[in-house]
């Protein structure tokens, strides 16, 4: 019997961070998600999920759509993230199968939505091959993890001079935004200022500086 697919509604959220949990073996607080879906400078977000015969939560796929730029004009740019399906509810690359239905489900939505969107993401290197099988990823490059230690001053291999912003000033990110990043040839979210500080500034449980 076919799993239903829904959205999520705020009462199945524990249901959705415990699944979190028993998917990527690590915890999300209940703050985390409601940062990632509800708040920031977003267009609008979508948690698609799906429930077994007895209603457990048992899949879940989410995406958030921001402002953003292609080619130097306005474009609206839709993350995916936290593809999850309980273990004991995954199946092949067959179309009926828990991921193919999650995948097409929020595709079919997303094109209704943002008919017109770019579509990211950054899945794992697992899951990014299943979905390239299955015909709904394309990978675009690597994403490698890098570390930097260096003075309170660091200088990069190009002679850039590099400066901490510790008051994320508002309107120094939206003087460079407006003068370079807008720009971009490349698919780009807009990194306004309340991007910036949405993302980075005020994530829970995580501390950046802006280094510019």
């Amino acid at each position: 019997m076919n799993s239903q697919i829904t959205t999520l509604g705020a009462h199945q959220l524990p249901q959705a961070i415990e699944l979190f949990s028993s998917v990527f073996g690590h915890p999300v607080t209940e703050s985390q998600w409601l940062w990632k879906y509800q708040l920031g400078p977003r267009l609008g977000s979508l948690n698609l999920v799906a429930h077994n015969s007895q209603g457990e939560l048992v899949g879940h796929f989410g995406a958030m759509a921001f402002p953003g730029v292609v080619d130097g004009r306005s474009h609206v740019m839709v993350q995916t993230c936290d593809m999850m399906v309980h273990p004991h509810a995954r199946g092949g690359l067959e179309t009926e199968g828990l991921y193919a239905r999650l995948m097409e489900g929020l595709r079919t939505t997303l094109r209704s939505a943002y008919p017109h969107a770019y579509v990211f993401g950054f899945a794992g290197p697992r899951p990014a091959k299943l979905a390239q099988r299955m015909g709904f990823y394309r990978a675009l490059y690597n994403v490698h993890e890098g570390h930097f230690s260096g003075s309170a001053h660091p200088q990069s291999p190009w002679g850039l001079k590099v400066g901490c912003d510790a008051d994320w000033d508002p309107e120094r990110i939206g003087r460079l935004w407006n003068r370079v990043g807008k720009y971009s040839l490349a698919p780009r979210v807009a990194r306004s200022a309340a991007y910036m500080h949405w993302r980075y500034r005020d994530k829970p449980q995580f501390q950046y500086r802006l280094w510019i």
